[in-house]
């Protein structure tokens, strides 16, 4: 009965295509590109997206996606057919901007039914916008089978229109299967253009994570922020800010945390850009029965990005406080990411990415053995072929390491192997206008 469940929640959402493939296809501008609606005027737009593990390039007119991929996993030793749907609204006025976005999908194994699943994404966000400021108003909510799902775990999900949640949980990347996570992020943030060269902005952020029937940590956060940047010279700028944060986690632990930041950008004329980023950090952890602990971090962050008519690539690295990634109460995180893509010859694309990140429990005075910790990489490699202008073929590797050290207790490891190949066709975009 729950893999009936699961392939009744999956098929549903190619229920519409059929009749999507019928509606006639207007023009959108008048002439032979039909790939952009006019820029010039206010519009809306409805687009149902049906992929699967490649994700899809973000549009505002209705296009719709079909595919199938497969993939095998080396950690149950399954394969699994793998389909995503996407439903995305965009309206554009003249004042403010809507867009609405639905994707929802997951896994059907060929032996081991325990192991099927369902995702779901939901992403709504209100923008409003003047001549020199801007609000936008925002909110993402996730169900995934896994908690690091989106997280380049299991395939991944497509990436989605509105980036709330990765960047309220950098850190979350503790993997352990079978574990589902429920996950809300909600954003208030403005920004105004005091000068040609001044600005401010400021923002609120509500954030929850929460895991159903495991042993994991959820939490509850609350933070705010607010600064000013400064152009300087012809390209190069500065930026100060502060953040404030309070987060509750489930057994009665709690974090608060202050954040000030100086950020320099320097983009180059060969369309690269260098960020460096540097700051204190204060943290007070709180336990009922224990005494509070006070750490005080010298948060940094570096990143360079590089792009080309045929390369785009970049690499970063991260030192910061989190919220300890579902395992641990409050953590000290250090991060590395580099990925890089390169079309070659005319229809092909490779695409390179990995990551690392050590992570360790903020409260380890509190201990007298060694604080509970861990470190976890990733790797993957694609290869991408346009078959004409609808179609593309794809095939994937990914990697995983984990390694997690508990108090006096020896270290667990966790290793993954993923192979997906699977096709995508577009239909052709249609205008609602």
């Amino acid at each position: 009965m729950t893999r009936l469940r699961n392939l009744a929640g999956i098929l549903c959402l190619f229920v519409p295509l059929a009749a999507l493939a019928q509606v006639p296809v207007p023009p959108i501008s008048g002439d032979s590109s039909a790939d952009e609606p006019e820029a010039d005027r206010p519009y809306s737009s409805l687009r149902y997206d049906s992929t699967s593990g490649t994700g899809f390039v973000t549009s505002s007119y209705l296009s719709s996606r079909i595919g199938a991929s497969y993939l095998y996993d080396s950690y149950i030793g399954d394969s699994a057919f793998m389909p995503t749907g996407t439903l995305t609204l965009v309206k554009r006025g003249r004042r403010n901007d809507t867009e609405i976005d639905y994707t929802g999908g997951g896994s059907i194994h060929s032996v081991e039914s325990a192991y099927d699943s369902q995702f779901q994404r939901l992403a709504l966000s209100e923008t409003f916008h003047g001549a020199s400021w801007r609000m936008t108003l925002a909110d993402q909510f996730e169900y995934l089978p896994e908690s690091g799902y989106g997280n380049s775990a299991f395939g991944g999900i497509p990436p989605q229109l509105i980036a709330i949640l990765q960047s309220l949980f950098p850190d979350q990347s503790f993997i352990q299967p079978g574990t589902q996570e429920i996950m809300n992020g909600a954003i208030v943030n403005a920004e105004k253009l005091i000068s040609r060269k001044l600005s401010v902005h400021g923002g609120f952020v509500h954030s929850l994570m929460q895991y159903p029937e495991s042993g994991l940590v959820g939490l509850q956060s609350y933070q705010g922020s607010g600064g000013l940047t400064r152009q300087i010279g012809r390209r190069d700028s500065i930026a100060v800010d502060y953040t404030g944060s309070l987060t509750d986690f489930s057994g009665s632990y709690s974090m608060v945390s202050n954040k000030l930041a100086l950020t320099y950008t320097h983009p180059f004329r060969n369309r690269a850009k260098l960020e460096l980023s540097v700051g204190p950090e204060a943290v007070l952890l709180r336990s009922p029965g224990q005494s509070d602990v006070n750490r005080m971090l010298v948060d940094g962050s570096a990143s360079f990005s590089w792009q080309t008519r045929r390369i785009d690539a970049s690499l970063s690295y991260a030192h910061n406080a989190g919220s300890g990634g579902g395992l641990l109460q409050g953590a000290e995180v250090h991060s590395v990411t580099a990925s890089a893509s390169r079309r070659l010859l005319r229809v092909w694309t490779l695409g390179l990415q990995d990551g690392f990140r050590d992570v360790n429990q903020l409260s380890s005075l509190l201990s007298t053995g060694t604080a509970l910790s861990y470190r976890n990489a990733y790797a993957g490699v694609s290869l991408q072929r346009n078959i004409g202008r609808t179609m593309t073929f794809n095939v994937n590797y990914n990697f995983q390491y984990q390694l997690e050290n508990q108090l006096a207790l020896p270290g667990t490891e966790f290793r993954r192997n993923q192979v997906m190949a699977g096709f995508t066709y577009n239909l052709r975009p249609i205008s609602l206008e």
